[in-house]
């Protein structure tokens, strides 16, 4: 592969600003404010229980780019 794939986070701050792209991709700098934990907090809390639940990481050479799905839900068929 000649180019690195692009993270979907990257994507989404340089859609949201220039500048924070930079720092984040160029400079390397990620700075989590009481914002970022507060959202992080708050998203454990909504994960349901019921069932098994993993992180998965998806990447793609032909699209250019790569991210984490934070949680992927498996149910049993047999309980469904």
């Amino acid at each position: 592969m000649d180019n690195p794939l692009i993270r979907v986070m990257a994507l989404h701050a340089l859609a949201y600003c220039e500048r924070l792209y930079y720092l984040e991709e160029v400079e390397e700098i990620r700075v989590a404010d009481h914002r970022v934990y507060a959202g992080r907090t708050l998203h454990e809390a909504e994960v349901d229980t019921d069932g098994e639940w993993q992180s998965v990481m998806l990447e793609s050479e032909t699209w250019g780019i790569k991210g984490k799905v934070d949680y992927v839900r498996i149910i049993d068929a047999e309980r469904r």
